[in-house]
C-alpha cells in the first residue's frame, strides 16, 4: 500500500539506524543523495554542533536519528514526509516536528541544516537562505547540501555572501555539502518573490516552489478546455497546486475540496480563494490522507474528481504516487461519478482506471492526453 512505512535503504558509508520512509518522500526507497552526504558530514562535523539543531528540510528525519544527543527541530512542507516524521518520533521528547514553510519557523539554533530545493526554483532557495540566516545564532553553524548540476555553486555564493565565512566540506559525484559560520546578525538578503498571473478572471498567486507558479500549465489548461460545466456538483481536486483547476470550478458554481501535499501550495490556494471571494476547502494531504480513510462506497460524496498527477518526487520518477491518486479518486467519487485525468502521453494510466469502469480518451495533443473514467464498479 502507498501509505505503508518501510525501512530506508542506506548507502554503505552510513550505519544502519532503522530509518522509516514511504512513497512520496524525497529519496524513496532510500535517502536523497544530498541528504545522505550531509549525514556523512554530521557524523564527523567540522565544529561543535551545539545543543539545538534545526533541520529545515527534514525529509524522513534521518538527521535526528544520527544525532541522538541533541535537541532537534524537524520542519517540513511535504505532508508525505510529515506522515513519516510523526510516526518516527511520536515517543521521542527531544525531537519536535513542525509542518511549516521555512520562514514560518521561529527560535535561535546552534546549527541549521538545509538540503536546497533546487528543483523548486531559485525563489524557493532564497526562502531557505533567509530562514537559515535568521534562525542561526551569531557564531553558529549552517550546513547546506545540494547538486552541483542544479545550481549549487551559485547558491553557495549566496550563502557565503550572507554568512561570511564558508567552505565546501564534502564532495561525492555531483553532490556537495558546504558549511558557514554566522559572523554577524545583519545581512542584505534579497527577498524571495511570489509569482502572479491571471487566468480567465482568476488572479493566481503562487508562493515560492509551487508547481507551475508563473502561468497555468499546458496540461491543466487542456483539461479545463474540455471539461463540461461543473456547476452544482461536488468536486474534488487532487494535487491542486496553486488551485487553478478547483478554483475555476468553484467560480462556475461547484462545491470544491482541494488536496495538496505541499504546504506552500495550500497557503497559495487559501490566498487565491480569499482574493476571489470563493468558499472552498483546502487540505494539506498526502494524496487522500486528509479525507475519510474508507468511506462507505455507496455513500461517496463527490460527483467529479480532477487531477494532474505528479510522477516525480524531486528528480526521481515515482509512479506509486500517481497510482495512489487514481485509487483515491475512485474511492471518493460516487457510483457513476466521473474521474478526469490529464497526463503525459506515455504514462499508462488507462489500465489503472479500467479497474473501476470505462475509460474514454477525451483529447490528446503532442504532449498530453485527457482521460475520463466512470466509476461503474464499487
Amino acid at each position: 500500500m502507498y501509505s505503508d512505512l518501510k525501512i530506508a535503504k542506506l548507502p554503505p558509508k552510513l550505519p544502519e539506524r532503522g530509518i522509516l520512509t514511504k512513497a512520496g518522500v524525497r529519496g524513496y526507497p532510500g535517502l536523497d543523495d544530498a541528504q545522505a552526504l550531509l549525514l556523512e558530514v554530521l557524523l564527523h562535523p567540522p565544529v561543535d554542533l551545539g545543543e539545538k539543531i534545526l533541520d529545515l528540510t527534514a525529509q524522513n528525519g534521518a538527521v535526528a536519528l544520527y544525532l541522538p544527543e541533541h535537541q532537534v527541530t524537524l520542519t517540513e512542507r511535504s505532508r508525505a514526509a510529515l506522515e513519516v516524521l510523526e510516526r518516527q518520533f511520536a515517543d521521542d521528547p527531544r525531537v519536535q516536528v513542525q509542518a511549516a514553510l521555512p520562514l514560518e519557523t521561529t527560535g535561535e539554533f546552534d546549527t541549521v541544516l538545509a538540503v536546497l530545493p533546487a528543483d523548486k526554483g531559485n525563489e524557493a532557495v532564497r526562502e531557505y537562505l533567509q530562514a537559515a540566516f535568521e534562525r542561526t545564532r551569531k557564531g553558529g553553524l549552517c550546513l547546506i547540501a545540494g547538486d552541483k548540476d542544479k545550481g549549487f555553486e551559485r547558491y553557495f555564493k549566496w550563502f557565503k555572501a550572507a554568512f561570511g565565512e564558508g567552505e565546501i566540506l564534502e564532495r561525492h559525484k555531483g553532490m556537495r555539502v558546504a558549511g558557514f559560520i554566522k559572523e554577524n546578525s545583519e545581512a542584505q538578503l534579497e527577498a524571495a518573490k511570489t509569482h502572479q498571473y491571471t487566468f480567465e478572471g482568476l488572479h493566481i498567486t503562487s508562493l515560492p516552489g509551487v508547481f507551475s507558479a508563473s502561468k497555468i500549465d499546458e496540461a491543466s489548461q487542456l483539461l479545463l478546455s474540455h471539461l463540461p460545466s461543473p456547476a452544482g456538483k461536488r468536486v474534488l481536486d487532487i494535487g491542486a497546486g496553486a488551485g487553478v483547476l478547483g478554483l475555476k470550478c468553484a467560480q462556475l458554481g461547484a462545491n470544491v475540496t482541494l488536496l495538496e501535499e505541499d504546504l506552500a501550495a495550500v497557503r497559495s490556494i487559501e490566498k487565491n480563494a480569499q482574493q476571489a471571494h470563493l468558499n472552498v476547502q483546502a487540505l494539506h494531504s498526502d494524496v487522500g490522507s486528509a479525507l475519510p480513510v474508507k468511506p462507505d462506497p455507496t455513500k461517496a460524496e463527490f460527483d467529479l474528481v480532477l487531477m494532474n498527477p505528479p510522477f516525480h518526487v524531486g528528480s526521481d520518477v515515482i509512479l506509486e504516487v500517481a497510482e495512489e491518486f487514481i485509487r483515491v479518486a475512485y474511492q471518493q467519487v460516487r457510483h457513476m461519478g466521473e474521474v478526469w485525468v490529464v497526463a503525459n502521453q506515455f504514462l499508462p494510466y488507462e489500465a489503472l482506471m479500467q479497474r473501476y469502469g470505462k475509460v474514454q480518451l477525451v483529447v490528446k495533443n503532442k504532449s498530453y492526453k485527457v482521460l475520463k473514467g466512470i466509476r461503474e464498479r464499487i
